[in-house]
């Protein structure tokens, strides 16, 4: 939990940083779970987006996630072989 609070924090920063601190405190919850139709909508009136932009804005958010969860979980194993099994194995773990 450590590592994904570490990769949500610099994320998180990164938003902040391009004022969209907002946006990012809607689109954390979906970063690991699946979003529903809802879930767009709702954020998007939340932060003054169409739900179509707010998809846009989340698959990106999940694509940063990725790189940044990669990068941190590379530091974590013996080989860049393991960095996949141990990113399942973490995003298994939380989805619990």
């Amino acid at each position: 939990m450590t590592l994904i609070e570490r990769v949500f924090a610099e994320l998180r920063g990164e938003y902040e940083q391009r004022v969209k601190g907002a946006l990012f405190a809607g689109l954390k919850p979906c970063l690991t779970g699946e979003p529903v139709a809802a879930d767009y909508e709702r954020l998007g009136h939340q932060v003054g987006m169409e739900p179509g932009a707010v998809k846009v804005a989340l698959h990106r958010a999940r694509r940063r996630f990725g790189e940044l969860l990669r990068r941190e979980v590379a530091h974590t194993v013996e080989t860049p072989a393991d960095i996949e099994d141990e990113i399942r194995h973490l995003l298994r773990a939380i989805s619990t």
